[in-house]
């Protein structure tokens, strides 16, 4: 933009130093014109004055003078006439210097003019690979997105999953209390023991067997991928292989045939 102002700024110079140039020729011209006409006149004068030269014999002096002066005059117009075609000259040399060193200007403003053109050009071919990395990276970010979301889908898949083993644990622990409380109600006493004669025994037992038996039952949530459908049976568990117990009253015990037998299942990893 500083190189176009500088081209405009030497323009309007230029075409004022013209117009000035021009103006000095025109009044040049018609002081010339003026010159020319009052010399012509004077010539007219002194060719009148000759032709009655004999009838004003006593003007001849004033006519000479006269002649003189305007011969003077004559030769002043000739020395400003050579003075202002110097001028003139000096200042249409000046003006061809300035018009050469526009048209440099102008030449350089075209160059100026391609190389922006070519940045533009190069620009929008910039833009463009930009515009693409763009959607390169958007289509990038949803595949990630996605992948993400599957991510997380499996980690919720998981810690369902690791609900599931802890109640299973839990089934574990319980179920292990009730084998311990049944293995000590089968050692031999004399006297019932004071923790099967309290009140409420009977009842926490069944309590536990029931909880046990149910916790093994528990399904995996309807629409869930669980790993725990993977999950072996490895410790079964068969109450009526304890036979009879020595428990006395009032604990009664169900018959063998129909003492429920189930297995515990025990969690296992799969990739």
């Amino acid at each position: 933009m500083g190189r176009i102002s500088l081209l405009e700024r030497k323009t309007r110079e230029s075409e004022k130093s013209i117009h000035e140039a021009e103006e000095i020729a025109r009044g040049a011209q018609l002081e010339a014109a003026n010159w020319k006409e009052q010399f012509e006149n004077a010539q007219g004068t002194i060719e009148e004055l000759q032709e009655s030269r004999n009838l004003l014999e006593q003007q001849k002096r004033g006519l000479t003078s006269e002649l003189a002066t305007a011969k003077a005059s004559s030769s002043q117009f000739k020395r400003d006439k050579e003075l202002l075609e110097c001028s003139m000259s000096e200042q249409l040399s000046k003006a061809s210097e300035e018009v050469r060193e526009l048209k440099a200007l102008l030449a350089k403003k075209e160059e100026y003019a391609g190389e922006l053109v070519q940045s533009l050009t190069q620009a929008q071919a910039d833009l463009q690979t930009s515009s693409d990395e763009i959607r390169a990276l958007k289509s990038s970010h949803d595949s990630l997105e996605a992948s993400l979301n599957s991510h997380f889908a499996e980690h919720q898949i998981l810690k369902n999953d690791i609900a599931m083993w802890e109640r299973v644990f839990d089934l574990q622990s319980k179920l292990a209390k009730v084998l311990d409380t049944i293995e000590k109600s089968q050692q031999p006493v004399d006297t019932p023991s004071p923790a099967l004669e309290a009140p409420g025994t009977e009842e926490l037992l069944n309590e536990e067997m029931a909880t046990a038996a149910i916790g093994v039952a528990i399904p995996s949530p309807e629409g869930e991928t669980s790993m725990t459908q993977s999950i072996e049976a490895e410790a079964p568990v068969t109450l009526a292989s304890l036979g009879d117990f020595n428990i006395p009253s009032p604990i009664k015990i169900a018959p063998e045939n129909e003492i429920a037998t189930f297995d515990v299942p025990t969690p296992s990893m799969t990739s």
